[in-house]
């Protein structure tokens, strides 16, 4: 009947409606009160208490009951007091079924942790294995370079001098993929000492040989003299080969104890993995449970912002109710002294009983929970 007339401020909470009808309440209960009174009093015979009641305290009550009936039915729909309970009840399924996945999360973030420390890895060759390779090439490609030029200052045709320096870069690049585990595999002692050994031997021999090549390409100069029909050549030494096959053999050896530092085994590369693998899902749970612990803060937050916009309205209901209440009891106050006045100051005894009126105002708000209560 008065849905489509409401008009509710969040802000004042007032409705004009109710407002009005409040003012016409007390308006109306005051004349009453006095014309009722200065009638009663103007009779010959005494008031008595069943047609105080009757005249008086009923009209009265019925009128105040009225005004809280039009209460309710104009505030109490608006504020949601009927489904307060249910946004606090659904409020309450939702969180906790979100906390159920939390503690789901956690028990499985307790398990993946007890894996985690479970799986062996070596910190060091994790943060440092994955650039081997790329130091050994960075190494092996310019000393491949500098054997080229040399190469190539030797008359050497450019497929022959590219092939000499891409096999010198080769050695001291790639290498390490072949020997590394061959030695690892090894059991440590004398057997791995013996094959670090082979390896260090071979290298050496093979950087002797190719460091004097190279001394000898790149010290090769060729002077052209045109005598007659004469042609010579001369050669004079720059470069010692020795000295470039141990620059070639240290920089070999640095990249061999470094792929046998980092060097790990397929065993460990697969730990590795999982290793990483777990601490992602660990990551991504923990990530998940954030997320479910702010949903959660969003529905308590939520569901206490509508249930509050209710309460005051409610909160609004209540004090008109107790306004029209207020009224009613102020209307028999006011009948009571018009008596009085207009019948020489004589009163009924019962005048100073208790006015006791009872009403049926019954509604009850949910409590809004504190966010510790959840």
């Amino acid at each position: 009947m008065y849905m489509e007339k409401q008009m509710i401020s969040t802000t004042s909470y007032s409705h004009p409606e109710i407002e009005e009808h409040i003012t016409n309440l007390g308006h109306e209960l005051k004349d009453f009160a006095q014309l009722q009174g200065k009638e009663d009093a103007m009779k010959e015979h005494d008031l008595t208490r069943s047609l105080f009641i009757t005249k008086v305290k009923d009209p009265i009550r019925s009128k105040v009951q009225m005004a809280i009936d039009f209460i309710r039915n104009i505030l109490l729909p608006t504020s949601l007091v009927f489904s307060a309970a249910e946004i606090e009840q659904t409020a309450k399924v939702s969180m906790q079924v979100k906390n159920n996945e939390i503690n789901d999360k956690f028990q499985l973030v307790a398990s993946l942790k007890r894996k985690l420390n479970a799986i062996s890895i070596d910190p060091i060759k994790v943060r440092y294995g994955k650039w081997l390779t790329l130091v050994a090439i960075i190494v092996g490609l310019g000393d491949a370079a500098l054997a080229y030029i040399s190469f190539r200052h030797g008359a050497y045709p450019v497929a022959m001098a590219l092939i000499s320096a891409l096999a010198v870069g080769a050695v001291i690049a790639i290498s390490h993929l072949f020997y590394a585990g061959w030695i690892k595999k090894a059991e440590a002692g004398r057997k791995r000492m013996i094959r670090i050994a082979i390896i260090l031997v071979s290298a050496f021999l093979f950087f002797a040989c190719v460091g004097n090549l190279r001394a000898s390409a790149s010290n090769q100069t060729v002077n052209i003299a045109l005598d007659g029909n004469t042609v010579s050549a001369a050669s004079t030494s720059h470069l010692n080969g020795w000295a470039i096959a141990l620059i070639s053999f240290a920089l070999f050896t640095a990249v061999f104890f470094l792929s046998l530092l980092l060097w790990r085994t397929k065993k460990e590369r697969m730990d590795e993995q999982e290793h990483a693998k777990v601490l992602a899902e660990i990551q991504q749970h923990k990530a998940e449970i954030k997320t479910l612990q702010n949903e959660i803060a969003g529905i308590r937050e939520n569901a206490n912002k509508q249930k509050e916009v209710a309460r005051k309205i409610f909160d609004y209901a209540v004090s008109s109710i107790r306004k029209a209440k207020s009224i009613g009891a102020n209307a028999v106050i006011l009948y009571k002294q018009t008596y009085a006045r207009f019948h020489n100051d004589i009163v009924p005894a019962f005048f100073d009983e208790p006015i006791g009126f009872e009403y049926d105002e019954s509604f009850q708000f949910p409590k809004i929970q504190k966010p510790e209560e959840v």
